[in-house]
Formats: C-alpha cells, sequence, structure tokens
C-alpha cells in the first residue's frame, strides 16, 4: 500500500468535503492497488482540481481510464447509444463495440442494457490495460454521407483519428452535374483548333451569300 496514494487520498477527501475513515482510505488504497502508481496520483490530482463534490472510488477509477487513454463506461455508453441510430456516424473502440453488442440484446430494457454495457465495457478495458494495451478507435460510418464530418472531426480533435483517416473516410466531392458537365464539354469542343476553323469557313461562307 502506498504511503503517497493514502497520502492524496487524505487530501482530496478533505478539500471535497468528503468524511473518510482511516479504514476506508485503506480501503481504497487497496482497490487502487492495481493501477500503476503514477495513474491513481495523476487521476487524485484531477479529482482534486475538478470534484465539486464529496468524491468516491468512482471518479478517481474515471479518471484513471481517462489517463490510460480508455473513456470511462459513462462516455462510453453515451457514444454506443448513438449507434442506434443507422444514419449517424459513430467513432468507438473495440470494447464500447463488443459491449454494445451484449446491451444491444437487451434493449428495449434502456436500465438493464446499460448495465450490461457497463459490466462488459469495464471488464474488456481492465483486460486492455492488464496487457499494456491502448485504445484503438475506428469510425463506423452511418449512411448519413452529409453527417459524417463533425464526428470525424471532433475525433481528430480528441486524437483518436488522425486527419489522414479523416479524410480517407469523408465523402468525395459532388460529381459534376450532367448538365454542366455537358456544358464544359461543349465548351471544350470549341476550343479545339479544328472545331473553331471550321466555325469560321461556316461564318465566312453565310457572309459571302449574303453580299
Amino acid at each position: 500500500m502506498s504511503a503517497k496514494i493514502i497520502d492524496a487520498l487524505t487530501v482530496v477527501a478533505e478539500i471535497t468535503g468528503a468524511t473518510l475513515s482511516v479504514p476506508a482510505i485503506k480501503g481504497i488504497a487497496m482497490e487502487l492497488a492495481q493501477h500503476p502508481e503514477h495513474e491513481v496520483l495523476k487521476a487524485l490530482a484531477k479529482c482534486k482540481r475538478e470534484c465539486k463534490h464529496r468524491f468516491t472510488l468512482a471518479d478517481i477509477l474515471e479518471r484513471i481510464d481517462q489517463s490510460s487513454g480508455f473513456i470511462g463506461a459513462d462516455e462510453a455508453w453515451s457514444l454506443a447509444c448513438q449507434a442506434m441510430d443507422e444514419s449517424a456516424t459513430v467513432v468507438m473502440t473495440q470494447q464500447i463495440s463488443e459491449a454494445w453488442a451484449v446491451a444491444r440484446d437487451v434493449m428495449p430494457d434502456k436500465v438493464g442494457a446499460r448495465m450490461a454495457f457497463r459490466e462488459v465495457y469495464n471488464r474488456l478495458v481492465d483486460q486492455a490495460k492488464d496487457a499494456g494495451q491502448q485504445p484503438v478507435w475506428f469510425a463506423s460510418l452511418g449512411h448519413d454521407k452529409q453527417g459524417r464530418e463533425g464526428p470525424l472531426m471532433q475525433a481528430a480533435q480528441l486524437g483518436r483519428l488522425s486527419m489522414n483517416q479523416v479524410q480517407q473516410l469523408l465523402p468525395a466531392p459532388e460529381q459534376i452535374a450532367p448538365a454542366v458537365a455537358l456544358l464544359v464539354n461543349q465548351m471544350n469542343e470549341r476550343s479545339r483548333p479544328e472545331v473553331a476553323q471550321a466555325a469560321l469557313l461556316a461564318l465566312k461562307s453565310k457572309l459571302k451569300g449574303a453580299a
């Protein structure tokens, strides 16, 4: 049990107004022992700055997930719910995708689905972190091509997708409308020397006939 973590827990508890007994602090420290010390201390520092309520173990664990690259179960659930709309583009991880596949079978019981999702997602994330893996983000493209840009650009801003990936996933520029294409072809045709010469001869012939 790390003395640094015990001290940090005591400070955060005092700052956020949480009344924790010594056994409670030791119990939380034991729960946190499975995580790298630097991640726990970083999460506790975030709790000290961000928590506007009496902090809980869940507050610490959520911030540990963020520091390791994985988002918390609640944010992951929010992303997964967007996948219910087949027209929507959603950027997610394999853990979110697999947890959503389980939760979807529980629908329309949204409360039960959310509980199932959280259980599976947290287990998969723990397994990934134990294996030293980082989250791998990918885009699940919806039917609405015009609606892809927003989610993809947001993912790029969050560092979940590279700009190169985003550019490859965005729809190609609309093709030229048939009428416009025809006009362009006609203009190109008229610019050819032999066509211009033929038009000039035809004009001279008409002028001669009118004389």
